[in-house]
């Protein structure tokens, strides 16, 4: 039975609320969130999940196909996407019509990932599949489970993401400056942002070659390039996945893998600022774009270099920093 509601938050003018009624008029809608009357079956799990709005793009969708090229039925895995990037990617993906592993270590957190990339692929008319699994990549057998999961869950690989990396909080105040530097936060840092990039790579790549090629995404900082006095271990991590980049599109370019980084600069969830209004200021006056990244802003650029559109770009590390430094 179809409920009538009123438009989510920051649809209730202009064109958001067009949008809204359009949407309503078409599909209907159900206590919690928006039901397609014939995929109500699917889509009644998420009916108790009431977090879904603008932010996550649930409007009709256009007449016309503004979907970048060649995403449409990918099989992506995205490692590391429990919260942040890896979220807003997922889904991302998910809208764009792409099949979907959200993978991570918080087990508890990749099923509200795949609720709301569920939520967006229905809400822009799609059908593909979502599933996860839970992973550390700090550990070698879980990423061969992994790899086994995308041959059972997706049915093969097109697209590889990794945002996985070492930043908790206490593994951050734990990497000081070098006169102070603990050789075990080296190496747990480098483990995680070397080589279990390395090793999940290495296991990824036969799945992509059986593919007939596809596209690894992986993401770095601008800490890489900033020279910080704090974090070295962290900087340094990320500086060496540019080389681990470079050397695999070199060696798998003639197997039509491409291999890419995305380096963002300061982003927060939908933009906020930091807590510390005045450290707001001091970044912002520095950054040419005088606002906070936003995670989906990363994504849009992942999503891009996943794509077909990208088709003739690997090697490359790609700044996404509003303007805080400029790169050639």
């Amino acid at each position: 039975m179809r409920r009538s509601c009123g438009a989510p938050a920051g649809w209730r003018s202009g064109l958001g609320q067009a949008r809204w009624r359009a949407w309503r008029s078409r599909w209907g809608c159900i206590r919690g969130g928006v039901s397609l009357p014939d995929r109500a079956d699917l889509f009644r799990d998420l009916a108790p999940y009431p977090r879904i709005t603008s932010r996550h793009r649930i409007w009709v969708k256009p007449e016309e196909d503004k979907t970048m090229r060649g995403l449409v039925g990918k099989r992506i895995l995205v490692a590391g996407a429990g919260s942040g990037i890896g979220r807003e990617l997922s889904i991302r993906l998910a809208e764009e019509g792409a099949d979907v592993l959200v993978a991570g270590i918080s087990k508890h957190k990749l099923p509200q990932t795949a609720e709301l990339a569920i939520a967006a692929a229905l809400a822009a008319g799609r059908t593909n599949h979502v599933a996860t699994h839970a992973f550390d990549i700090a550990e070698s057998v879980s990423i061969a489970e992994l790899i086994q999961a995308c041959s059972d869950k997706l049915g093969g690989l097109d697209g590889v993401v990794i945002p996985a990396a070492e930043v908790g909080l206490a593994s951050m105040r734990a990497d000081v400056a070098l006169p102070d530097a603990d050789p075990a936060i080296w190496d747990r840092v480098m483990h995680v942002n070397i080589t279990g990039h390395m090793m999940l790579m290495q296991a990824a790549l036969p799945l992509l070659k059986a593919a007939g090629g596809g596209s690894i995404v992986t993401i770095s900082s601008m800490s890489a390039y900033l020279g910080r006095p704090s974090l070295p271990a962290y900087a340094a991590s990320k500086a060496g996945l540019h080389g681990l980049i470079r050397h695999v599109a070199r060696l798998a370019g003639a197997d039509g893998i491409r291999c890419n980084g995305v380096a963002p600069g300061l982003v927060m969830e939908d933009g906020r600022e930091l807590p510390d209004p005045d450290m707001t200021k001091i970044m912002l006056e520095g950054q040419s774009l005088k606002r906070i990244g936003r995670y989906t802003d990363i994504a849009g650029v992942i999503a891009f270099l996943l794509s077909d559109d990208a088709g003739w770009i690997t090697g490359q590390v790609i700044s996404a920093n509003g303007g805080f430094a400029f790169r050639d």
